[in-house]
């Protein structure tokens, strides 16, 4: 129910400033309050973002299962040239190097993947039928929305439910989709 979702804590991994916007808007959307929710961005300059974030989630995990309130966890980052699959082995390997257990069923952690990119993602969520994984849509995106941005991620979000599931092309969305639903479906 969404009434319980505006009480839920929650952490949110994320690699830029475009995948944060995006999530916020989503999270609004899913009827999740903005000022229970603390976002990290992996610090510009510093290596790889991807990597800063699957090195947080550990701690992140830990902190979560110590507390064991209404708290949630979401890690997001591009599957690049890696895929879903890949990236999601580098969380759990994360987690077994760090000593602790792989994510459970019921455990309110989602590591959505967007590949190649979150840009993918919002192309297919805008209706663009002809965006796949096997590309970077970062171009595409920049070149049809630079200057509306802020539109389109609103527009990409209210898409969210019946678009996930007709982007057969994006394979990634429709797992991000379940991903993001591990954290208040019960």
């Amino acid at each position: 129910m969404a009434s319980d979702r505006a009480k839920m804590r929650g952490t949110v991994l994320v690699e830029d400033r475009r995948s944060e916007r995006f999530l916020k808007g989503l999270l609004d959307h899913l009827g999740f309050q903005r000022s229970r929710l603390d976002f990290q961005i992996a610090p510009a300059g510093q290596g790889a973002a991807n990597v800063w974030v699957i090195k947080r989630f550990p701690a992140e995990v830990a902190l979560l299962r110590k507390k064991r309130q209404a708290l949630f966890l979401i890690a997001m980052v591009d599957g690049d040239n890696v895929g879903v699959n890949g990236r999601k082995a580098e969380f759990d390997t994360a987690l077994r190097e760090a000593g602790f257990e792989a994510r459970q069923s019921g455990e309110k952690i989602a590591t959505p993947i967007p590949t190649w990119s979150i840009e993918t993602w919002l192309l297919a969520l805008l209706g663009d039928d002809e965006t796949d994984e096997s590309k970077s849509g970062k171009l595409a995106f920049e070149n049809e929305y630079r200057r509306n941005e802020r539109e389109a991620l609103r527009s990409s979000v209210t898409g969210w439910h019946g678009r996930c599931a007709v982007a057969v092309r994006v394979p990634s969305l429709m797992d991000g989709k379940a991903e993001i639903e591990r954290v208040y479906v019960s």
